[in-house]
């Protein structure tokens, strides 16, 4: 059965259902991807998403049902397969299983396994790790004030005696 989809720069491709998972190259832009699932939306839903007629949406204006706003293009995440294989994917492909093109080896799409969301996790590991340190040394300089005051106070207690 055709369906139409779309590459992850946003242009409009058709395809068979039975290529769904399959790696392709864009014939327009040449970027690598994976055919997604067939969707079960019929294709002029697919075309009214356009702003041309031809998948090329370019962040441009368009008008809808609720007003005029600005197509966003699907944002491209690298997840890499059970074997290390790492593939850019749109992120409308997320919960989808997908084949790796290099091993052949079958794996569901998550956001949790992509290199975005990694490092967007050390990020916050690394910022975590800054704001404890802070504290820290705040701790420290608060504590070494209380043993030098301690101190001046000890020596002029026994000086006066």
């Amino acid at each position: 059965m055709k369906f139409q989809f779309m590459c992850p720069a946003g242009h409009l491709l058709e395809g068979d259902s039975s290529q769904s998972g399959q790696q392709l190259n864009c014939p327009t832009c040449g970027v690598l991807f994976v055919i997604p699932q067939a969707d079960p939306k019929p294709a002029e839903a697919i075309e009214q998403t356009s702003s041309d007629g031809n998948g090329d949406s370019g962040g441009e204006l368009s008008e809808s049902p609720f007003g005029t706003m600005l197509e966003e293009e699907p944002k491209t995440l690298h997840i890499p397969c059970p074997n290390g294989h790492e593939l850019e994917t749109p992120d409308n492909m997320l919960g989808q299983e997908v084949l790796c093109p290099v091993c052949q080896a079958k794996f569901l799409l998550q956001y949790r396994d992509s290199v975005e969301a990694q490092a967007k996790r050390r990020a916050a590991r690394e910022q975590k790790e800054r704001e404890d340190g802070q504290k820290w040394l705040q701790r420290a300089i608060i504590a070494a004030v209380f043993v030098v005051g301690s101190l001046i106070f000890m020596i002029a207690l026994s000086a006066t005696r």
